[in-house]
């Protein structure tokens, strides 16, 4: 039975990008792999209390710079928080 379920996970699983965002008190952590290369970037920035949003921007420029637009674009973005 769990032969089945392997095979089921990689029939859904498709090459592509995935974002995971980490937001926390102090930092906010971002890892981008992309499916297809195998590549991974992760890095962190300061986090911003008043608008999250702000932090997790700036932590998606950080690691993505001018490839930011088209990545997010097609990505699947996984977010968790520790706040």
């Amino acid at each position: 039975m769990q032969g089945r379920e392997n095979a089921h996970v990689a029939e859904n699983t498709r090459p592509g990008v995935t974002i995971g965002i980490d937001v926390g008190g102090t930092f906010i952590d971002i890892v981008v792999i992309d499916g297809a290369s195998g590549r991974v970037q992760a890095d962190k920035v300061l986090s911003t209390p008043a608008d999250l949003s702000i932090g997790i921007l700036d932590g998606l420029r950080k690691v993505l710079g001018e490839r930011l637009a088209p990545a997010v674009a097609a990505a699947r973005i996984v977010h968790a928080t520790t706040t």
